[in-house]
């Protein structure tokens, strides 16, 4: 039996998925119902994701919505009949892409969306574990003591680890998916916090087995259920990371900026690679607009999920006006 916690934003990175990736993680939902898997759903992860998922999903619309098709022609093209077909293909991109976001809106509002079957599916087969105040009062107190995890004074993480602490029984392993840097090693963020897990092995007698994502639990735990979407998008972050001329910067930037959606240990990664590869950043001095302007058009209103000094040393190098974040207050 393999007990498993998913953080929230495990949860909604799925809604970057394929559709053949969505149909995958539905054999792992048969595996739970197969006594399998038990997955810990803490109430606070339940209302972290019901909170977030709307502002997600409009984050994807506003998106699309931005998408054009749009041709510049010189007045001398106005004559030819190829002019007029592109200004009819223009209409009909536009018309198409109004239908396309009233439909997704309607499947974002009924929930369902393919994503939201597969979640939903996960959250009807797992334990959920609600806020007690003994937890709360846990929470608060490791909160006040300094202790991770927890950020920006929330208690959310803090609720999350001890709802955890008071559930798993003793001796038996946690296998724990989290992107957020409360619960990582600051040395290496494929680690575990090395306080969070002498407290766990301290207090549960276990292992901790943690990963930064739901795919490299999928590949250790459950190889053959596959998700490609993100074997696609690590393999372009790498290739990102290891540019070595500057088109080769520009051109795998731009190979980012059409896939578009990351989870923040990728956006975070991105960064790192556009402040630490010098062939990113002196491209960006003669091509600001081929650099600078594409990494902000991918963080664009995911500021806050970069952590405070990358973000702060990324705005630095590009020379970016840094948008005031909750640490600044």
């Amino acid at each position: 039996m393999i007990n498993l916690f998913v953080d929230t934003n495990i949860f909604l990175n799925f809604y970057h998925f394929s559709n053949e990736d969505l149909d995958n993680l539905m054999d792992l939902s048969s595996l739970i119902n197969g006594d399998e898997v038990t997955i810990f759903i803490t109430q606070q992860v339940l209302d972290e994701f019901n909170r977030n998922r709307e502002i997600k999903l409009h984050d994807a619309i506003k998106r699309l919505s931005l998408n054009e098709l749009k041709s510049e022609l010189p007045q001398m093209c106005k004559d030819y009949d190829e002019f007029k077909d592109l200004k009819k293909s223009e209409m009909i991109f536009k018309e198409k892409k109004r239908m396309l976001i009233e439909k997704l809106s309607n499947d974002i509002k009924s929930k369902s969306l393919k994503a939201d079957q597969v979640i939903f599916r996960l959250f009807d087969n797992s334990k959920i574990i609600p806020i007690s105040n003994t937890i709360m009062a846990s929470a608060k107190y490791r909160f006040e003591l300094g202790n991770p995890p927890g950020k920006n004074k929330s208690l959310g993480d803090a609720i999350n680890w001890e709802t955890l602490l008071s559930i798993i029984p003793k001796t038996k392993d946690l296998h724990f998916v989290s992107d957020d840097s409360d619960f990582s090693s600051p040395l290496d963020k494929n680690d575990f916090s090395d306080f969070l897990n002498n407290e766990w092995k301290n207090l549960k007698k276990s292992n901790l087995i943690f990963y930064n994502s739901f795919n490299q639990f999928l590949k250790t735990t459950f190889p053959e259920v596959k998700i490609t979407t993100e074997d696609i998008k690590n393999t372009k972050i790498k290739a990102f990371e290891d540019s070595t001329t500057f088109d080769a910067a520009r051109a795998r930037l731009a190979e980012l900026v059409k896939i578009n959606e990351f989870s923040i240990e990728q956006l975070n990664r991105i960064i790192i690679a556009s402040i630490s590869n010098n062939q990113i950043y002196w491209a960006n001095d003669y091509t600001p607009e081929l650099i600078g302007q594409k990494l902000q058009y991918l963080l664009n209103e995911h500021e806050h999920d970069i952590e405070y000094d990358l973000y702060h040393k990324f705005c630095d190098t590009f020379k970016i006006e840094p948008i005031l974040r909750f640490e600044d207050l």
